[in-house]
């Protein structure tokens, strides 16, 4: 491996990773930690192979290279005696075939520095279309987990979506959006109100309303149903990747409450944090710990915030074409036919954003809900979700098109 001394920049490579040294359920770990905003899955299959001691790095060491970085992982790979179970069914056979063919493992860890393809589906949190650099994870025996979920209670959203991935739901959104245009240009006019058939058309501009309007709820891709399912299948003191807004995380489950590791290179020696309480939606971190899972009072000199604005940035940009007047106007169309609604009825105001004082009252009022359980995550609004990652994070850029209807998720961008 490659010695890195201490007055060496090692943070303004992206293929450098600064290591830090902390404590773990009593021993002495090792984490590495990111100094350049990116998704990097190695990163975080890393850190938890490191946290469950099944990789070690040398003492003396202040900063490992990727492509050691890669060879350490390899070696774990040809030691491993047998394959994992793997966290997908249907997996076994391509972890199988990836222990039998090192060349298509070296081939595909590379990829792991800048993000993979990760089509998440929205029927629970370990439900993801699968793909063979996706069996990575089961290779290493890493779980991996999402919180973009549909509540299944949602009688109106869950059954359109419910079933879907990420890519397909940009299908049907793609459909909605065709529609909405007709109606708008007057291409299309929308049967009157109480004819007794839904035409086609209506039916998708209803159902891509009630997608859209569930889709700014969640913008941060976590849900608070999500959440909750997140805490249930995750077993006590079990490690895991979460991923979340173009980022792989290590998720870790303790004493019933969950954790994120804190990886941004702000949070290196001497600053104390360790790991992030997870159990809100909408952003707000309800405490940062140190190794021995102690809450640091005065935040560990945590980095400012600049989430919110990446989640409406990754939420708009599929969201494109689209307006808030053109919105009530489909609806007024929807519920009065292309008449439109009667004399003397105006449109509703446009509502204002909340103020600083009700901001402050609803996040209040969220908090002093009950739990979903004795030690899970306390239930949050979800009206303006943001990501609860610890470091400022830049919005993705949108992925290139292919031509068709379908849109990528490379990189791990879910916009």
């Amino acid at each position: 491996l490659k010695f890195a001394s201490m007055g060496e920049d090692v943070s303004s490579s992206q293929n450098v990773y600064r290591i830090k040294r902390v404590d773990f359920l009593g021993s002495r770990r090792a984490v590495l930690l990111q100094s350049k905003n990116g998704p990097c899955p190695l990163l975080a299959i890393a850190n938890v192979l490191l946290l469950r001691n099944e990789i070690r790095l040398n003492p003396d060491l202040s900063a490992i290279a990727f492509q050691d970085l890669i060879q350490m992982v390899i070696n774990h790979i040809l030691d491993k005696d047998a394959p994992g179970e793997g966290t997908r069914d249907q997996s076994a056979e391509i972890v199988a075939a990836l222990r039998q063919n090192i060349h298509e493992v070296l081939d595909i860890l590379p990829k792991l520095n800048e993000g993979l393809d990760v089509n998440v589906k929205f029927g629970g949190p370990d439900a993801f279309e699968y793909t063979k650099e996706l069996a990575v994870f089961d290779l290493f025996d890493v779980p991996l987990l999402h919180g973009w979920v549909v509540d299944p209670q949602d009688r109106d959203v869950y059954p359109l979506i419910g079933h879907l991935s990420y890519n397909q739901l940009m299908e049907l959104l793609i459909d909605f959006e065709e529609a909405q245009s007709k109606v708008l240009s007057g291409e299309l006019i929308l049967p009157d109100a109480g004819a007794e058939n839904e035409s086609e058309e209506q039916q998708k501009i209803r159902q891509g309303m009630m997608v859209k309007e569930w889709l700014d709820r969640t913008a941060s891709q976590l849900s608070y149903d999500g959440l909750i399912q997140v805490q249930a299948v995750m077993r006590e003191r079990q490690l895991c990747v979460f991923f979340r807004n173009n980022h792989f995380n290590v998720l870790f489950k303790k004493d019933g409450d969950l954790f994120l590791l804190a990886t941004d290179i702000a949070f290196d020696y001497p600053s104390p944090v360790v790991w992030e309480k997870f159990d809100e939606v909408d952003g707000n971190t309800s405490g940062y710990f140190n190794s021995a899972f102690a809450e640091v009072r005065d935040g560990g000199d945590a980095p400012a915030r600049s989430d919110s604005a990446m989640a409406r940035a990754l939420q708009g940009a599929e969201m494109q074409g689209g307006t808030e007047d053109d919105d009530y106007r489909l609806a007024m169309q929807l519920q009065y036919g292309d008449a439109g609604p009667p004399a003397g009825k105006a449109p509703p105001a446009a509502r204002p954003d909340p103020t600083p004082a009700e901001a402050a009252a609803a996040a209040t009022a969220a908090k002093s809900k009950p739990s979903a359980s004795k030690s899970g995550p306390k239930a949050a609004a979800p009206a303006a979700p943001v990501s609860s990652m610890p470091a400022p994070k830049a919005a993705p850029k949108a992925p290139a098109e292919d031509g068709s209807k379908k849109k990528s998720a490379k990189s791990c961008t879910l916009q």
